[in-house]
């Protein structure tokens, strides 16, 4: 399936503190696999327990600078779309300063993300300790609806099941019919509010099988009747970007999604797949 429309709707730049990826490099590797484009969507977290790496934000005005004149040198030679993102890592002691801040500069997307749960980073093992995987996904899942019941200057959820990507357990999948009520509470929540969800790749590479969320709950988002849905490879380095998106499209489109989503201005845009 041809992806010359589609738009990789996370990726990370060297203005993320974990990321190795220029804007540029990003822009020719998004061009080499087809894409019609990306998103930078570099962090922010702004209560983040990591003092050292989460600081400060990244250079808001610096990278949005740079990225227009990115604009200006690759969008005819490359023939692509180059988007302004930010990828919010959530705490509900954000609120008001995110909310300034996004108000305050020109993204064309904004990605509300859970990667700290109780004040500890899911990316190491401490969260999961002491916890069956059962405790540990249900309160994972319940700050998730905590961040879309509390926040509201979103377009999309990120990466919903990024927990399974450094959890413990034997088994990792976080599958619908296992948290019926904390699933069906945020992809409701999310649709009542016209917001989107994404699917996010990195799941495969982190060996799990499937991007996140599991297609069994994307199901169910469409079930629902949620239509606003972007992909993104979650990239931060060239090789990822556009990662599995052949074979997420066509999953897509099995389950009946007539479309994809990336944004322009904070406003959706729809791609026919």
């Amino acid at each position: 399936m041809p992806l010359t429309s589609i738009i990789d709707c996370h990726t990370h730049s060297t203005f993320s503190p974990d990321s190795a990826m220029s804007l540029k490099e990003g822009v020719i590797a998004a061009h080499a696999h087809g894409l019609g484009g990306l998103t930078f969507t570099d962090h922010i977290e702004l209560a983040h327990p990591d003092t050292v790496t989460w600081k400060t934000p990244f250079d808001i005005k610096s990278r949005s600078q740079c990225i227009d004149e990115l604009r200006q040198e690759c969008c005819g030679a490359y023939n692509i779309k180059i988007f302004k993102g930010l990828e919010l890592g959530f705490q509900p002691t954000i609120v008001e300063r995110a909310s300034t801040l996004i108000k305050q500069n020109d993204f064309d997307f904004v990605m509300l993300s859970t990667h700290v749960v109780d004040d500890i980073d899911l990316g190491g093992t401490p969260f999961y300790e002491g916890k069956t995987k059962k405790q540990a996904y249900k309160k994972y899942l319940d700050t998730i609806y905590e961040s879309v019941s509390m926040f509201d200057d979103f377009d999309v959820v990120g990466h919903i099941g990024y927990a399974c990507r450094y959890a413990p357990y034997p088994d990792k999948s976080l599958s619908h019919v296992d948290y019926q009520d904390e699933l069906d509470a945020i992809l409701t929540r999310v649709i009542s509010k016209g917001k989107g969800i994404e699917v996010n790749t990195a799941g495969f590479r982190h060996n799990l099988g499937c991007p996140h969320p599991d297609f069994d709950i994307l199901k169910r988002y469409k079930e629902l009747g949620g239509t606003i849905i972007t992909i993104g490879s979650d990239a931060h380095s060239t090789p990822r970007i556009g990662s599995q998106f052949e074979v997420v499209v066509q999953r897509l489109a099995d389950l009946g999604f007539a479309h994809v989503t990336y944004f322009e201005n904070r406003v959706p845009v729809f791609v026919k797949i």
